[in-house]
């Protein structure tokens, strides 16, 4: 069994064993086909910040903690298998379909790299603009509230929505090109005016690639 998947259960073992006393972080696991090889990638995620969380995900309004796995490695269905045993259903990606041919989410990431894999092909720049009203971000902004946990759940999920959306947009334009990946991606909100009214726009863009797995 691949060293790194043997390592993964013995964690996951050690942790049930104090899920009574301390609330387990979520994990979120991402199965895929990339360069005909099928991966796996682990991803640890908490409802709570501390000082190992990066940032946070817009997705999902919660604090990316670490890569139990840092780069997708490659598994067998024996090892798939395992790996599930010790992850609630709950925690399975849903824009996912394991261990086939199928499509899955595209990877969509800040940075110009992807460990473990390198660029074999540049498509080209893809971008999503989504407008919003004015009123809605006044309306976030007055929704603060004294409650720990900031702004009102409504207007948060329709942020969410709004990156989503984004998102999404950007993928189908990749998808497009038969990208494996996005990658640079970069969000930025700007103003638009004109005729007395005023509204925003969140512009999303980064470059389509297709990836081939790095030489071991």
């Amino acid at each position: 069994m691949n060293p790194k998947v043997e390592e993964f259960i013995r964690k996951a073992k050690e942790q049930q064993q104090i899920e009574e006393k301390k609330e387990r972080d979520i994990l979120l696991i991402s199965l895929g086909l990339v360069d005909e090889t099928k991966t796996i990638e682990i991803v640890e995620y908490s409802a709570t910040k501390d000082e190992e969380h990066k940032f946070i995900d817009p997705q999902k309004k919660m604090f990316y903690k670490k890569d139990v796995f840092p780069a997708p490695i490659d598994v067998t269905d024996e090892e798939y298998n395992e790996i599930l045993k010790y992850i609630p259903s709950k925690d399975i990606s849903k824009n996912t379909n394991p261990l086939n041919k199928t499509k899955t989410r595209l990877k969509i990431v800040t940075t110009n790299e992807i460990q473990g894999y390198k660029v074999s092909q540049y498509l080209g720049l893809v971008n999503a603009n989504i407008v919003i009203g004015a009123n809605f971000i006044a309306d976030w902004f007055a929704s603060w509230t004294d409650v720990i946990g900031g702004y009102s759940g409504s207007y948060q999920d329709r942020l969410d929505e709004i990156y989503e959306s984004a998102i999404n947009e950007l993928e189908e334009k990749a998808n497009a090109l038969n990208a494996d990946a996005i990658l640079g991606t970069i969000f930025d909100f700007n103003e638009i005016s004109g005729k007395g009214k005023s509204m925003f726009m969140l512009t999303a863009y980064g470059s389509a690639v297709k990836l081939k797995r790095e030489d071991k």
